[in-house]
């Protein structure tokens, strides 16, 4: 089955400015590093599995000058387009997208796509940090749901093994994406929402094929090959995430 990868966060002086940044570690033999900007500003580095803090910060030296330039970059676009009556509260991602989450003050709780980079929460005013977490939960759960299903039917319709469509089930997953049991019932990581829908799409594939060979035999990768040409690339795409 599809396992996670880990995310730590770190701090390293760039240009004499103390900075956090995220490093996510992926199994890769490749000994180099991945750099990006996120929408908050953030800087996130992918790194093989394995390689220590000093290592990693040698590599980011070279690069001081271009992790300046696009951190002051994106908070300059954060400046000029502030979101007015909103409290910025951090980031979170859905389908693959960045989303600066931002907490409203209203009687009743929703959970709304705002713009291309902006997700509401609303609760009571007198609610706590704890409670905006757990609506968010709830509506990445509803959304997992709803999306999961409809993939699942769409690719169903593709794969001439599958007659009845399978339970599925969500639940968080410590160490998958995804799994599927002997009697057909697929458990796909509610996190997934999270990610893009390319990699949804590669886990959901992944356990339908289970559903004709449970095992991870070279007729079940002949099979994941029939309906899915790039399912290598997307194995090692879905190690660079974190399980956030």
């Amino acid at each position: 089955d599809l396992h996670l990868s880990l995310r730590r966060q770190r701090q390293m002086c760039i240009r004499d400015r103390l900075m956090n940044y995220y490093i996510h570690y992926r199994k890769r033999r490749r000994h180099s590093i991945a750099l990006s900007i996120d929408a908050l500003g953030k800087l996130q580095v992918s790194a093989p599995y394995g390689m220590s803090r000093q290592e990693v910060d040698a590599l980011l030296l070279p690069h001081q000058k271009w992790i300046a330039q696009k951190t002051a970059e994106q908070e300059a676009r954060m400046q000029a387009h502030p979101p007015a009556q909103y409290r910025e509260e951090g980031q979170v991602f859905y389908l693959g997208k960045p989303y600066i989450l931002q907490r409203l003050q209203k009687q009743r709780t929703s959970v709304t796509i705002l713009s291309d980079h902006r997700l509401g929460i609303a609760v009571h005013a007198r609610s706590d940090g704890g409670t905006y977490q757990k609506i968010l939960e709830k509506w990445y759960r509803r959304q997992a749901l709803n999306y999961f299903n409809q993939r699942i039917a769409f690719w169903a319709e593709k794969v001439p093994w599958v007659h009845t469509l399978p339970t599925l089930k969500i639940r968080k997953m410590r160490r998958q994406w995804g799994n599927c049991t002997v009697s057909g019932c697929i458990t796909l990581n509610w996190q997934l929402i999270k990610l893009p829908e390319k990699l949804i799409d590669a886990v959901i594939l992944h356990e339908l094929c289970h559903l004709q060979e449970h095992n991870h035999s070279k007729r079940f990768y002949a099979l994941l090959s029939s309906i899915s040409r790039n399912w290598q690339q997307d194995r090692r795409t879905l190690k660079n995430y974190a399980h956030w």
